[in-house]
């Protein structure tokens, strides 16, 4: 009986845009809550995400973007030619959303992408759809995939810099990474001198390898060195502003 009172009692905040939790949940400090937090200092959020897909699936920005669209602008990119149209699409109706056909990397203007191909098979689980690397074997370790499930796609490419400067989008305060793999070497070349958002989510995918330990250890230094803290939850981490 309690938890279903609790669940209709979040149900009905959550049409605006509160939430009840215990004292010493760790839900207190979630992603979403980071989010209004900024909304609410801020104003407005600004934010870049990296490996969109189609903007709905497995995302953690897209119904609080719904809920909240007029105060919030977004520079969204996504490589694979597909998922870059249901992009495209979901998000034709929200005001200040930019899509953009285009993967990050440091240094590269033009790499070869493995992709998952669409598939009605159903095996296939949510975790697999819509995968996407620079590193063949990263889609191959989930287990799900083999080597006739895996197409190449050439896409452009640019550093988070050089886009952030063609939109003119520099003075982002949320970044959120998915990279399958990449995560670490965006992080890594990014300059926290000139983009410095308050919020930060990225896939460490410890367990999976998508990042080695020594990794999160040197993103983790790296962070706190620019005066922010980090939460480690699952497969992500969430660097926040100390002072925020």
């Amino acid at each position: 009986m309690k938890q279903i009172l609790r669940t209709q009692i979040r149900s009905v905040l959550s049409l605006f845009g509160f939430g009840v939790y215990k004292i010493d949940s760790a839900e207190l400090f979630n992603f979403w809550n980071l989010l209004f937090l900024t909304l609410r200092e801020d104003g407005h959020i600004r934010y870049l995400q990296i490996g969109a897909n189609d903007g709905v699936l497995v995302d953690p920005m897209y119904e609080f973007v719904c809920r909240n669209q007029h105060r919030v602008s977004g520079l969204l990119v996504e490589p694979v030619g597909i998922h870059f149209s249901k992009l495209k699409s979901n998000y034709s109706d929200i005001p200040n959303i930019i899509a953009v056909r285009r993967a990050i990397h440091n240094y590269e203007k033009s790499m070869t992408l493995f992709v998952a191909k669409e598939t009605t098979n159903d095996k296939r689980n949510v975790a697999v759809a819509g995968l996407s690397s620079f590193n063949r074997n990263h889609l191959l370790q989930h287990g799900s995939l083999g080597d006739t499930d895996i197409v190449e796609e050439q896409v452009k490419c640019s550093s988070v810099e050089e886009l952030l400067q063609e939109y003119s989008f520099m003075d982002i305060n949320v970044l959120v990474t998915d990279t399958e793999g990449y995560d670490f070497e965006i992080l890594d070349n990014l300059d926290l001198n000139k983009i410095r958002p308050k919020v930060v989510l990225f896939e460490h995918g410890l367990t999976a390898g998508t990042m080695t330990s020594d990794e999160l250890e040197s993103l983790c230094e790296k962070f706190n060195k620019f005066g922010y803290q980090l939460s480690i939850v699952n497969n992500d981490a969430i660097a926040i502003q100390t002072q925020f």
